[in-house]
């Protein structure tokens, strides 16, 4: 807070004029942290309601691919992400598309049919490898995770791999990405 005094108060403010101006600052300080802290409950609240209704997605007795389609449609509202794919490992080693949901229209559309060979995505093997989630926010700058093929299909910026584990065996993944269609730069960062 800043205040300035005239010259008809003899440019010196006095011993009570001070502690009243530190008096009001620190009750603008006070109403401005419990202004921050009043958003933060309200985003906690909301991300708990959000976790709340995927657990309970998850619990109930319901056929798989309605519990993933919930899931994929509630990754977007807890990250803020474009698109979330679930993706599940079979057999032969492959993931195969099981769900996608997407908040624009066509983004899902690259999805449709889509079998990853474990060489065709890099940072989906590690991730799986690794049995952690892994994250690139810039996938033009990191060609060796994420190919150029990858990028001109999806055309994601920022790709999110959450390995799905039973008993420490992958059974697929969840992959949630920026999709802004982005162009790389000379300097290959990707430019919205």
């Amino acid at each position: 807070m800043g205040v300035s005094f005239g010259h008809d108060s003899g440019g010196k403010p006095s011993e009570h004029r001070l502690a009243m101006l530190g008096g009001i600052a620190h009750q603008v300080a006070a109403t401005v942290d419990n202004s921050r802290l009043a958003a933060a409950r309200e985003e906690e609240a909301w991300i708990s309601t959000i976790l709340l209704q995927v657990a309970e997605s998850i619990s109930r007795l319901q056929p798989v691919d309605v519990t993933l389609e919930q899931v994929a449609r509630l990754a977007p509202a807890v990250t803020g992400v474009d698109r979330c794919a679930v993706l599940l490992r079979h057999d032969d080693g492959n993931f195969y598309v099981r769900t996608v949901h997407a908040l624009r229209d066509g983004l899902a559309d690259a999805y449709q049919g889509v079998v990853i060979h474990p060489d065709d995505l890099p940072l989906l093997d590690d991730a799986c490898r690794l049995g952690q989630p892994l994250v690139v926010d810039d996938v033009c700058s990191k060609p060796s995770r994420v190919p150029e093929a990858w990028q001109t299909r999806f055309g994601s910026c920022t790709m999110l791999v959450v390995p799905l584990l039973v008993a420490d065996e992958v059974i697929g993944a969840l992959v949630p990405t920026m999709s802004r269609r982005p162009a790389c730069s000379a300097s290959g960062a990707c430019v919205s």
